[in-house]
């Protein structure tokens, strides 16, 4: 059930999710696994991207496979949520915040996206001018097909 429930978080079948979540038995509801993704869901649904890389890292059993589906995704919107309201952040505070394994992983995603500016000779990323290309990557993210397949 709880890899079902990420998958449809994977795939943004939230009407279908909507529908599965009343159907699901309390008894199974207590188990680890699906409290896990009972959580994911509501951090992606809130846009609470500290709680959703936090889960990330502690996910059970294979959990974290799957949620890596989808993390650059969260990944994104984080970044696209932090552009609009803080003026510049430590690349390792960024590095910790979004589950990147190294700076040197995050500084690539920041390129990969067109989104790696920082301060003069600092540490320091500069949202500001990053913001139009991470708002473009977020509305990319967002395309899904008729079936709700991405």
């Amino acid at each position: 059930m709880a890899y079902h429930i990420l998958y449809l978080i994977y795939s943004r079948n939230y009407s279908e999710l909507n529908e599965l979540l009343p159907s699901i038995p309390d008894s199974l509801k207590q188990a680890a696994c699906v409290q896990h993704a009972l959580q994911v869901r509501f951090a992606v649904s809130t846009a609470n991207y500290r709680r959703f890389f936090r889960l990330f890292c502690e996910a059970p059993m294979m959990a974290g496979y799957l949620m890596d589906r989808f993390i650059d995704r969260e990944r994104i919107r984080a970044l696209a949520i932090m552009a609009r309201g803080i003026r510049s952040i430590p690349i390792s505070y960024l590095t910790k915040q979004l589950a990147f394994d190294s700076e040197e992983e995050c500084c690539e995603f920041l390129k990969t996206h067109q989104a790696y500016y920082f301060e003069k000779n600092s540490r320091l990323w500069d949202p500001k001018p990053a913001k139009d290309a991470l708002q473009q990557a977020a509305l990319k993210t967002r395309k899904v097909d008729i079936k709700g397949q991405i």
